[in-house]
C-alpha cells in the first residue's frame, strides 16, 4: 500500500484508526513537524478507486471524531478517486450526500484541506471544492465532474482528461491554490498553512533587500508588487494563492518579523491593479481563509479603481464586489494597509480603509487618495482642460482629515509594521 500520509508525516505520528476492507481508503490523524490535524486517505497511484457506502462510513467516523475534540484541529483529505461505484448504484450517491451534509455540519471554524494526489472526480470533485484550500499534484493531479468518454458522449467532445481538469486550466481558473511536485513539496507547504493555523511563529529573518526610495518605483508606472512584497516579508517565506488567477490581484501567506501574515495585494503590473471579478472572487475566498486561519492582513494598496466596462457588469461586478467588501469587513483579525502611490474610489474603500475597519493605514509620500484618479476626472468633465483638481487628496491632506493614520517612508515600512 501505498499512502502520501506515511511519507509527510512525522515519524510514528501517523495513528490510522480504521481502513476499508479493500485497503485502499483510511481514516486517522498524524502531524507534520508537531502540527496535528485528522485526515481522510486514498492510496495514492491505485487506479480503480470509487466511492461508496465504505467510504462513507469513514468519513462519518472522522466527522464525528472531529466533532468531540474541544479544539478544533484541520482535516485534510488526500483523495485519488473515480467517484461514485456504480456497483452501489444509488447508494453510493447517498454517501456522498449524507458526507456532504457533515461536512457542512463541522462549522464555518473547521479548516478543511484537500491534496489532489490522483484523479477526483464526480462526488469527490465536489468534496474537493467544498474545502477551503486545494493542494494539486502537478504531474498527476486531476479533478473533474466526469471523465473524456462522458463528455464524448454526451457533448460529442473530444478532449484529453487534462484538458478537462488538469493543472492547467485549474490554475487559470482559480480552482486550485497551490500545486506541488512530490511528497516533499507537498508537506512543506502543508507545514506553512499549518503554522499559520496554529499561529506558530519563528525567528525573524532579513528581508530578501531593504526597501528605499531607489528602489521604489515611479507613480503610474507599470511594475511588479512582488518587488515591494520582498522587501517586506521574511526573506523564503512567501507561499502565493492562485498565482495564475486573476493576476491583478496577490494573495498569499508569509512571515513579517516571523510572525505569519496574509497578504493582499494590488499587482499593477496586470490590469494597471484594477479589481475585476476575478480578482473580487480570488480576494474574497482568500480573505475568507484567512479568517478561518485567524491571520492578520497586510493589505498593499495601488489602485485606480474597479474595473468597469460591458464584460464586467455582464459579469456582476457589483455583486463579486459587494463579496469581497463582506469579506474584508468580516475579517477580524489584525488588519494594516499600506498605500503606495494611489487609492480611488470604491476600490479606496474595499482595500481595507479607515472606516471599514483597518487598525491602521499607512501611505508613502506623494500618494494620492481620493474618488477618482486625473484620467477619469477628465473624462468626466465638460471641459477637459479645467477639470476637478480635487477628486484627488494628497497623503498630508488625508492625514490631517483621519482617513489615513501616518505616512512614512519605504525605508521604515517593515519596521513599522512589526512594531
Amino acid at each position: 500500500m501505498s499512502f502520501m500520509i506515511d511519507v509527510i508525516c512525522d515519524p510514528e505520528s501517523v495513528h490510522v484508526w480504521e481502513r476499508t476492507s479493500s485497503q485502499v481508503s483510511e481514516i486517522g490523524e498524524g502531524a507534520i513537524n508537531g502540527k496535528e490535524f485528522l485526515f481522510y486517505a486514498e492510496q495514492e497511484g491505485k487506479r480503480g478507486i470509487c466511492f461508496g457506502r465504505k467510504e462513507g462510513e469513514l468519513l462519518s467516523h472522522l466527522f464525528c471524531e472531529a466533532r468531540k475534540r474541544e479544539k478544533k484541529i484541520p482535516i485534510l483529505y488526500f483523495l485519488n478517486c473515480y467517484g461514485a461505484d456504480l456497483k452501489e448504484k444509488t447508494a453510493a450517491l447517498d454517501s456522498y450526500a449524507n458526507v456532504f451534509k457533515e461536512f457542512v455540519a463541522c462549522g464555518e471554524d473547521q479548516l478543511q484541506i484537500a491534496v489532489i494526489v490522483g484523479n477526483c472526480v464526480g462526488g469527490s470533485a465536489y468534496l474537493a471544492a467544498m474545502c477551503d484550500i486545494i493542494l494539486f499534484s502537478e504531474p498527476d493531479g486531476n479533478l473533474c465532474l466526469t471523465g473524456p468518454k462522458i463528455v464524448q458522449s454526451f457533448m460529442g467532445e473530444n478532449c484529453r482528461k487534462e484538458e478537462l481538469g488538469g493543472v492547467e486550466i485549474h490554475s487559470a481558473n482559480g480552482t486550485i491554490a497551490h500545486t506541488f511536485c512530490g511528497s516533499r513539496d507537498c508537506a512543506e507547504k502543508l507545514d506553512i498553512l499549518l503554522s499559520a493555523y496554529y499561529q506558530i511563529d519563528q525567528p525573524e529573518k532579513a528581508p530578501a533587500y531593504q526597501l528605499e526610495n531607489s528602489i521604489v518605483p515611479m507613480s503610474n508606472k507599470a511594475y511588479d508588487i512582488h518587488r515591494i512584497i520582498d522587501g517586506l516579508i521574511d526573506s523564503g517565506t512567501w507561499l502565493e494563492t492562485a498565482p495564475g488567477y486573476a493576476p491583478n490581484l496577490v494573495t498569499g501567506f508569509a512571515r513579517i518579523g516571523g510572525m505569519n501574515v496574509g497578504i493582499f495585494a494590488n499587482q499593477p503590473q496586470a490590469l494597471a491593479g484594477t479589481i475585476d471579478c476575478d480578482a473580487s472572487e480570488k480576494g474574497e475566498r482568500f480573505l475568507k481563509n484567512c479568517k478561518k486561519l485567524r491571520l492578520p492582513l497586510l493589505v498593499i494598496s495601488d489602485v485606480p479603481s474597479f474595473m468597469p466596462g460591458i464584460e464586467q457588469e455582464r459579469n456582476s461586478i457589483e455583486i463579486k464586489g459587494a463579496g469581497l467588501l463582506k469579506a474584508m469587513i468580516r475579517l477580524d483579525t489584525v488588519k494594516l494597509t499600506l498605500i503606495l502611490h494611489k487609492s480611488f474610489g470604491g476600490a479606496y474603500i474595499v482595500m481595507n480603509s479607515v472606516r471599514l475597519g483597518a487598525d491602521r493605514v499607512y501611505a508613502w509620500p506623494g500618494s494620492t487618495i481620493g474618488i477618482m484618479g486625473e484620467g477619469m476626472a477628465r473624462a468626466l468633465s465638460k471641459n477637459p482642460n479645467s477639470w476637478n483638481e480635487n477628486m484627488g487628496l494628497s497623503a498630508e491632506e488625508n492625514l490631517n482629515n483621519k482617513s489615513l493614520s501616518g505616512i512614512i517612508f519605504p525605508e521604515e515600512t517593515r519596521y513599522t509594521l512589526i512594531s
